[in-house]
């Protein structure tokens, strides 16, 4: 059986969550280190999920602001 990446786990929970209108157009999604802490991940399997988001147009990173969908 072929084990998921972690940060693939993370990255269809949060486009589940957008999708299903947890997350709407415009809203700020958790931190980096607010989301390693919930998911109890590294930031950086943390932000390759978020590389993945953003690779899908699903949100967009502003510098000094965060993750915007």
């Amino acid at each position: 059986m072929e084990k998921i990446p972690q940060y693939q786990k993370l990255f269809q929970t949060l486009k589940n969550q957008i999708i299903s209108g947890n997350y709407k157009t415009g809203d700020l999604l958790p931190s980096e280190n607010e989301l390693s802490f919930q998911y109890k991940l590294t930031r950086v399997t943390v932000r390759q999920a978020l590389n993945e988001l953003v690779k899908q147009s699903l949100i967009s990173k502003h510098q000094g602001k965060g993750s915007i969908v």
